[in-house]
């Protein structure tokens, strides 16, 4: 269900105050000042978004990265290029007309608005990372689709994180969607990330959940310098609407926050 916000938009060439029903999901054009970006351009983006964060509201930015270690995030990002050129042997990415746009979904309004305002402040200066530099230009918010059945079909707009931690958390695995035991893994976690994120009052709707994987491509990524695992998949879910409507905006799988797991919807019923 849409919530009531106070929220300020830029309309033509200034900000003022909205109050209404919010779509939390917008897309960035960002312009490249240099014809390459790394492999590792996840990290960049966070970087990014934490330090927009951190100028507009210190409080929030504390909330999120400094008071709770490793804090649950509910909102989820993809980053699409125009034909990069990619190459085994080199660490950084070729983007020839200079430009990647991000999709950013939230389904907690705090976290768009303060994403959105962080990046209106931003918008048309330069950040620097490393060796590289990028510049936001263009902000829009995009129509989110209403989900009123119990039967979706998304498709991955970045890749799915299937993570496993054994013991102690010092051994990670990262698994297949298509194997029998990523998919048994993808089930834990994603009851777990339902847990945190709706709470443990509606256990008996997660136990109901039915998915069915249509199709996978794995894929390796480099991300915090580790090759990981991932899945571009689309997947059928069977669900209460609004444990699809959460999985929509919120995204699946793990690193959510750093680039991982975001979905659209490819049909309902």
């Amino acid at each position: 269900m849409k919530q009531n916000f106070q929220i300020k938009l830029k309309e033509s060439g200034f900000i003022k105050p909205y109050k209404g029903d919010l779509d939390m999901r917008f897309s960035i054009d960002v312009d490249l000042l240099q014809e390459e970006i790394p492999k590792d351009y996840r990290k960049m983006i966070v970087s990014f978004f934490k330090k927009a964060f951190e100028d507009n509201n210190p409080e929030y930015y504390k909330k999120q990265y400094v008071n709770e270690e490793n804090k649950m995030k509910e909102f989820v990002f993809s980053v699409f290029m125009e034909r990069p050129d990619i190459k085994k042997e080199n660490e950084n990415i070729s983007v020839p007309d200079k430009r990647i746009k991000i999709f950013f979904s939230s389904y907690n309004p705090e976290d768009g608005l303060n994403i959105y305002n962080a990046l209106m402040l931003k918008q048309d200066k330069i950040y620097k990372y490393k060796d590289f530099q990028i510049c936001p230009r263009h902000i829009r918010l995009v129509r989110e689709k209403t989900i009123r059945g119990n039967e979706v079909t998304f498709k991955t707009l970045s890749p799915v994180v299937i993570k496993e931690h054994k013991g102690d958390n010092k051994t990670t695995w990262y698994h297949k969607l298509d194997s029998e035991a990523g998919r048994e893994q993808f089930g834990i976690n994603l009851k777990n990330q339902l847990k945190a994120g709706l709470g443990k009052g509606c256990i008996s709707d997660y136990d109901e959940i039915r998915y069915e994987v249509i199709k996978n491509k794995e894929l390796k990524i480099k991300h915090y310098d580790i090759i990981v695992n991932c899945n571009m998949a689309e997947i059928k879910f069977n669900a209460k609407p609004y444990i699809l409507d959460y999985l929509y905006k919120a995204g699946v799988g793990s690193n959510r926050s750093r680039g991982f797991g975001c979905l659209d919807i490819i049909k309902e019923g």
